[in-house]
């Protein structure tokens, strides 16, 4: 039997920094989902409070008032399917980069650039760690390029 998919309008994407779920050893992010809501456990010291506060309001604005994403979930998804191997379907390029010099507004320690199939969240030098950009890397190359998420244009529901 087939579990029922649908994609989710609505969904939240929350930052924790240093919560009390567990990282594996070698690594500084891990991610969570369930239906509608997306988690991202972030190791103590690889990120400044601050990039995390930010990060939740980006978040929420574009994934909630704007519905600039959608979740694909199944009945019975695993909460830790963002950890399987990426299928390389690049059905969108969604990754962390650090700035340029000059890049972001003074008082910003992040922003997202997007363009239709592309996506960067370009982080303030020291705001988060090498390592914790190359990690939110893969997990995106998984959750977006294979279409665990998807982008939405124009109020338009993406296709499945």
């Amino acid at each position: 039997m087939n579990a029922r998919k649908k994609i989710n309008k609505a969904t939240r994407v929350t930052f924790h920094l240093d919560s009390a779920v567990p990282i594996p050893p070698g690594r500084v992010v891990r991610i969570v989902e369930g239906d509608g809501t997306l988690d991202v456990h972030v190791r103590k010291h690889e990120a400044k409070p601050e990039l995390i506060a930010e990060l939740n309001v980006l978040h929420a604005q574009i994934l909630g008032a704007e519905e600039g994403w959608g979740q694909e979930w199944a009945d019975g998804a695993a909460a830790d399917r963002a950890d399987e191997p990426a299928e390389n379907l690049e059905i969108a390029d969604v990754y962390w980069r650090i700035a340029r010099p000059g890049e972001l507004p003074r008082r910003s320690l992040c922003t997202p650039l997007e363009r239709k199939g592309r996506f960067a969240w370009v982080i303030r030098p020291g705001a988060a760690t090498p390592q914790l950009c190359r990690e939110m890397t893969a997990y995106l190359r998984r959750i977006t390029g294979d279409g665990l998420w998807r982008q939405r244009w124009g109020g338009k529901p993406p296709r499945t």
